[in-house]
């Protein structure tokens, strides 16, 4: 009896240790099958809507900062409209175990947040040189000291062996051209940093089909990693991510104000390919997180580029007729903080009208 006992138990322990084995292998195929893939990261890009005169912050907020820990959790989050030191300390108490910060918005009023879960390498903050449209609200801005700007971060994720800029901004929010003296700013520090990848999210104040739009894709470069997850690049009719039907929306019809952007120009030997793009941070029907809804991207770190090659006539002739569009609209205005943009927009045009200009490779760089 006790043999056969011996017996069974033996078998037991045999068939325990296969299956052990079994789910032991099977983990380590597909740990070793997972590892084959291309690094992904995550990019949020989400207007917090935080200024004193708007409803429910605070209970917004504690929305919001469930999304954020929730899994999984975003790489890169950056945030507009986080303007309150309280809004500030809220986010980065909550959040302190998570992510690494940026919060230009303690020196400088421009509203900026942005939270990294890896090394922050260096930052910088960049004001915008034309602000002011002379606007009573643009007066009114001026005298409270709070500007639009672009904020820069060099930083490093876990598991990628690749540093990126990623350059956070919020446009001006009624003037086209001082918008596009805007863009040009970022042109102008683009072209004197085109050693890494960048990523370029914000608030735009401009819809896909808007000049603004065209000067960033075609002239700045960049793709727009929103549009990529769409049927040949194009954003449906009824896409939005500032919409009417939002409680908290100042506007009577849908906008999409809020964009990543990014570009593969670098000296690294890969490629940033987009997996998936989606709208979040809704909130429900009547009780919206903000009045814009966030946009997240995910995106593959794939080996090998691209070569560099001429640019494209059809590309070449797109980013001519940006040019000349922002020349006519820059040349209405007057006055002598319009000067710098007037001239650096003709510069760019005729230095682009000339083959294989320095400005010229640097756009069939950015746009492969």
């Amino acid at each position: 009896m006790k043999t056969r006992f011996l017996k069974i138990m033996a078998f037991g322990f045999l068939v325990v240790s296969f299956v052990a084995l079994s789910a032991q292998t099977a983990f380590a195929t597909s740990y070793w099958e997972n590892s084959s893939l291309p690094p992904q990261f995550c990019f949020q890009n989400f207007n917090a809507y935080g200024p004193l005169y708007a409803s429910g912050r605070t209970e917004r907020t504690q929305g919001i900062l469930g999304h954020l820990k929730a899994r999984p959790k975003c790489d890169i989050v950056q945030l507009q409209e986080v303007w309150m030191e309280s809004h500030i300390d809220h986010i980065e108490n909550s959040l302190k175990d998570h992510y690494s910060f940026s919060s230009p918005n303690r020196d400088s009023r421009i509203g900026i947040m942005d939270l990294v879960m890896g090394d922050i390498l260096s930052r910088e903050t960049f004001t915008f040189a034309v602000n002011n449209s002379g606007s009573v609200l643009d007066r009114a801005r001026s005298v409270a000291s709070v500007d639009k700007a672009f904020h820069v971060l060099r930083v490093k994720l876990p598991a990628i062996d690749e540093e990126f800029y990623i350059i956070n901004t919020h446009l001006h929010p009624s003037s086209q051209a001082v918008r596009l003296t805007q863009i040009l700013d970022l042109l102008r520090w683009r072209l004197q940093n085109q050693n890494l990848k960048m990523l370029l999210s914000g608030d735009f104040n401009s819809d896909p089909q808007d000049l603004e739009r065209k000067l960033l894709m075609s002239v700045v470069g960049l793709k727009d990693a929103m549009a990529e997850s769409f049927t040949n690049g194009n954003y449906p009719a009824d896409f939005c991510t500032y919409c009417k039907a939002n409680p908290l929306s100042w506007l009577p019809s849908d906008h999409v104000f809020d964009y990543i952007f990014y570009s593969n120009a670098g000296t690294a030997e890969t490629s940033l390919k987009l997996a998936s793009a989606e709208v979040n941070l809704k909130g429900s029907p009547k009780k919206p997180l903000s009045d814009h809804y966030g946009i997240r991207a995910y995106f593959n770190v794939e080996n090998g580029k691209a070569p560099a090659g001429e640019l494209d006539q059809v590309q070449k002739k797109l980013a001519l007729e940006a040019l000349k569009q922002t020349i006519e609209v820059l040349d209405k205005e007057s006055g002598a903080q319009w000067k710098v943009h007037q001239k650096l927009a003709r510069d760019l045009y005729s230095d682009l009208e000339r083959s294989r200009s320095d400005f010229e490779l640097y756009l069939g760089h950015s746009l492969r």
